[in-house]
């Protein structure tokens, strides 16, 4: 029991590390006055997010944007995404700006601790998962993708979903699979629809790789 608890001890300060790493590495925007602000964000993230988290205190839901065009149905927009979950930071007393920093940079934490436990369920070690985090929530592709806030927050939520549908299927477990669909459906909501399309290209793919190699993963330890 020592044994295993130590273990957990170990993968919950490997997670809780590269968690807090993106505070470090955004630090002149988390501990300074300062926030994201350029091409969609200025344009649409920022004033949209804000808009709703008003509607909301006037306890409407968000369903109609008035003030572009004609108007159009706010609800159905994944560029604001009104039933994220997260954007509920922009409802914080804190002032507008800093909302959307933590909502970017919690997006990078949750990259690099999801690819870490998607890569520890793979039975792959310590240090490889660790790195894997690292490569995942710091590597070209995220970090391009900091203005494109809908392609950043669907991307994330992959390795997560991949774990849970692997998990899934290796052990026959009904409850991870549906698991793996909430995830999927929390992924659609504030995601540009090509990235969910990916992503069900690699699930798939994963599917078809999982019935021609049937094998089972544990957990390595260094």
């Amino acid at each position: 029991m020592r044994g295993i608890d130590s273990a957990h001890r170990k993968d919950l300060a490997l997670t809780a590390i590269l968690f807090l790493l993106p505070l470090i590495c955004f630090a002149d925007v988390v501990f300074f006055p300062r926030t994201f602000y350029y091409l969609d964000i200025e344009r649409l993230h920022y004033p949209g997010k804000i808009f709703l988290v008003e509607l909301l205190k006037k306890g409407q839901l968000g369903f109609w944007n008035p003030y572009i065009f004609m108007g159009f149905p706010l609800l159905a927009e994944p560029e604001v995404g009104p039933l994220y979950p997260l954007n509920l930071l922009f409802a914080l007393p804190i002032p507008h700006y800093y909302a959307l920093t933590l909502f970017i940079v919690i997006h990078y934490s949750l990259a690099g601790v999801f690819t870490c436990l998607l890569a520890r369920s793979l039975g792959i070690s310590r240090a490889g998962s660790f790195i894997s985090g690292l490569v995942f929530a710091f590597g070209g592709f995220l970090m391009a993708q900091l203005t494109n806030i809908s392609i950043l927050t669907g991307s994330v939520w992959l390795p997560l979903i991949l774990c849970l549908f692997s998990l899934a299927i290796r052990r026959r477990s009904y409850a991870l699979a549906v698991g793996a669909g909430i995830v999927l459906a929390l992924q659609i909501l504030p995601s540009h629809p090509q990235i969910t399309l990916y992503i069900l290209i690699v699930l798939g793919f994963y599917y078809l790789y999982s019935l021609l190699t049937p094998v089972s993963y544990t957990h390595l330890t260094l």
